[in-house]
């Protein structure tokens, strides 16, 4: 097991996950500047913040202490969706909403994707009936809100 330094652990967990300091600190309750002395090494961390930096990276406490090099659960979940919010807490935000928000959500994101040609290889026919399951939707929604 190579030995990292737990402010070289802190940094490469924080660049890996795409988090910004400030957003780091403020889950510790802290400035960034605070923080960030303890990713430079001048500051010793907390204890109390090792069980809330393990949850927000989703590696265990040994992987921040330098006690282990698996990195444990963590996953797609702790990256940045914008710059304040976590794919963890956006997916969180979907699953608060009904089935059929959620669909409409889903629906969106497919529309967005294609929009952003990440959906290059769709045929004329599937675009047609995205369109028309999009616009419905709209519609019903709209019928909603008016009454």
């Amino acid at each position: 097991m190579e030995e990292k330094s737990i402010s070289k652990i802190l940094l490469d967990l924080r660049e890996r996950s795409g988090m910004k300091q400030f957003y780091v600190a403020r889950k510790l309750g802290m400035s960034q500047q605070q923080y960030s002395r303890y990713e430079s090494g001048t500051s010793e961390l907390p204890l109390r913040a090792i069980p809330v930096l393990a949850e927000l990276y989703s590696v265990s406490a040994e992987y921040i202490l330098g006690m282990s090099d698996a990195l444990g659960a963590a996953s797609e979940l702790q990256q940045m969706v914008t710059e304040d919010q976590s794919a963890k807490e956006v997916l969180a935000d979907l699953m608060s909403l009904n089935e059929e928000s959620r669909k409409y959500v889903s629906h969106y994101i497919f529309k967005q994707k294609f929009k952003e040609n990440v959906i290059p290889n769709i045929t004329d026919r599937q675009l047609y009936e995205l369109r028309t399951m999009i616009d419905k939707e709209i519609a019903a929604r709209q019928d909603e809100s008016d009454k």
